[in-house]
């Protein structure tokens, strides 16, 4: 056995999307704490990861995909991407290839590495959702990917039973991102929003796609529920890559909509907000640990919507439902995503007896992600290199 306890660590992340390129960021510093050898990062990533030094081989948002329509709508651009990814891959050869969520981009590119070279490690961090569809995945990804870094506590056992790659459980990262104590007054105080307000938060998603589908409805229902429930405060956090669409918006809202861009602003809302509207997603988790109550809401692409429906194996889009095995959140999609019913229902989350029943589930949510003082992003660092080591001692 070759020793390269010194030798420094070459690892290559592969994110395709915005919570993917956050997760790669923590996972980045936290490899560089836990490794005891020096670490270097090649890769495809966005504005988070590149701020821990990743030069990233192409823009992110090239990949951020979802569903079988817009799959299609983008696929020679990213079947390009793919290619080139999958090439740079082989050509550096790195001690590790992690994938980062995304797995219409990044498993294709693991299926390309292995068919050519069988020895780098190839790391999922995200598990895809075989629990909610096309469960049979689990088995074909035995031949491109060596370990899984999962994030729901239900995980490991879903995938053991259905035949998967092994599992490691590390925790979810929103979990290091949940608001601290302060942060949601001193949100309120730097935006002029009164302690006796009530802020409903508006988050329509985080692709260009999701947030043109979404936008409309959401605020058309935050407007309506401003004029039924006395001093209601919207605002609406979007990403700096949708800022042309959601300010070209802005004029018609009156003045009464306080439109935010930027992670950095997520502490402080989600510390503040009283209710959110919120598109299926990453971000309802991150409500869900931030205990605050939400409706979900989701406008699909018609076709996407009709297979989604076909293969769908859950009765809920929220993980905080999944997780709970609970209807905590109230869910309207597609066609039921109507203005008055949203409404309705964000009234009931805000002012309702029915607030405290719902608060309680959230603080159930909240325990059962919990992984004690642990932290996830340092599990998945420390999955990361037992891999490495493994594979070391089988050469």
């Amino acid at each position: 056995m070759t020793n390269t306890t010194d030798k420094p660590l070459r690892i290559m992340l592969v994110a395709g999307e915005v919570s993917g390129d956050r997760f790669g960021a923590q996972l980045m510093s936290s490899l560089r704490r836990v490794s005891t050898r020096p670490v270097s990062f090649i890769g495809v990533g966005g504005a988070t990861m590149s701020a821990q030094g990743l030069t990233s081989l192409h823009d992110i948002n090239d990949t951020a995909v979802v569903g079988i329509w817009d799959v299609m709508k983008r696929l020679p651009l990213l079947l390009r991407r793919i290619r080139e990814t999958a090439d740079f891959a082989l050509r550096e050869s790195p001690d590790a290839l992690i994938l980062i969520d995304s797995p219409d981009f990044t498993h294709r590119v693991a299926k390309r590495v292995r068919a050519r070279n069988k020895k780098i490690p190839i790391i999922t961090y995200v598990a895809p959702s075989v629990w909610a569809w096309r469960p049979r995945r689990a088995v074909r990804m035995c031949s491109y990917i060596d370990h899984m870094m999962v994030l729901l506590p239900f995980e490991e056992e879903v995938f053991r039973r259905a035949k998967g790659p092994a599992c490691t459980y590390v925790g979810h990262p929103a979990l290091e991102e949940v608001p601290a104590p302060g942060d949601g007054e001193a949100f309120r105080k730097r935006h002029g929003i009164g302690m006796d307000e009530q802020i409903v938060a508006l988050l329509p998603g985080s692709r260009r796609g999701e947030v043109e589908r979404h936008v409309d409805d959401f605020v058309e229902a935050g407007l309506q529920l401003r004029e039924l429930v006395e001093n209601t405060r919207l605002v609406l956090l979007g990403r700096e890559e949708v800022r042309p669409l959601l300010e070209s918006k802005q004029p018609s809202w009156g003045g009464k909509i306080l439109l935010l861009f930027g992670e950095e602003e997520r502490a402080g809302l989600f510390g503040s907000a009283n209710a959110a509207l919120v598109a299926v997603g990453t971000a309802a988790l991150e409500l869900g640990l931030a205990r605050v109550p939400m409706v979900v809401g989701l406008r699909e692409h018609a076709f996407n919507a009709y297979l989604g429906a076909r293969l769908l194996r859950t009765p809920s889009l929220s993980l905080v439902n999944l997780v709970l095995d609970t209807p905590v959140v109230e869910e309207y999609l597609q066609e039921k995503l109507e203005t008055e019913k949203v409404v309705e229902a964000l009234q009931r989350i805000l002012t309702s007896p029915g607030r405290e029943r719902i608060l309680g589930h959230l603080n159930e949510f909240y325990a059962a992600m919990s992984i004690g003082d642990d932290v996830p992003s340092e599990r998945a660092a420390r999955a990361v290199l037992k891999v490495l080591e493994d594979a070391n001692n089988s050469e």
